[in-house]
């Protein structure tokens, strides 16, 4: 599985540079950050002996380095800040869960903090009895909801995925963005 992923992020890269076209290489590169996304889930599944289930902490660590190095911000200008409760989650979860903190975090980087700004940006999973709850809050401009094209396929892929979790999900733009997930039942 793993090789298949790095094939598939390979052929997306050789895609990428055959491209003038930048929503097109914006949208190619898009998608290597989600592939990369479950390819650290699988990596991680197999650094281990337990094959069922991922140390979270270790995993969103990795994604988010990797998400800063990949948009080159300095993580001396958006300080990140990772409260990580939940030890292990099985893959079953963590794939659609990975799949919307690789999209929420990748939009805090490209539009929270522009022109250099800087800001804070944490990253939450705590569990709370038997629900999990994922906070993506950053303290940049916010944003205006009209101004979100409502057929974004990163916002469709966040409802999407959000639905298989059987989650619920809030968004907040005031002063910076909060965004939360609630989700009821995993494993």
């Amino acid at each position: 599985m793993k090789n298949n992923l790095q094939i598939v992020t390979s052929l997306l890269s050789l895609q990428g540079r055959s491209l003038n076209d930048e929503s097109a290489l914006e949208a190619i590169n898009a998608g290597k950050s989600r592939v990369r996304s479950m390819a650290l889930i699988h990596q991680s599944l197999y650094q281990r002996e337990n094959l069922t289930g991922v140390n979270v902490k270790e995993y969103v660590e990795k994604l988010t380095s990797e998400l800063f190095h990949t948009y080159g911000v300095d993580e001396a200008r958006v300080e990140l800040t990772h409260q990580i409760e939940v030890e292990e989650l099985d893959v079953d979860t963590l794939v659609p869960l990975g799949l919307i903190i690789n999209e929420l975090i990748t939009n805090a980087l490209k539009y929270a903090f522009p022109k250099d700004r800087s800001g804070k940006l944490i990253v939450a999973l705590i569990r709370e009895n038997s629900e999990l709850l994922l906070k993506v809050i950053d303290d940049g401009v916010g944003f205006e909801k009209e101004a979100v094209r409502e057929n974004a396929f990163g916002q469709k892929l966040i409802a999407s995925l959000t639905k298989q979790l059987k989650g619920e999900i809030s968004v907040d733009s005031h002063h910076g963005t909060s965004v939360q997930l609630l989700v009821k039942s995993f494993s």
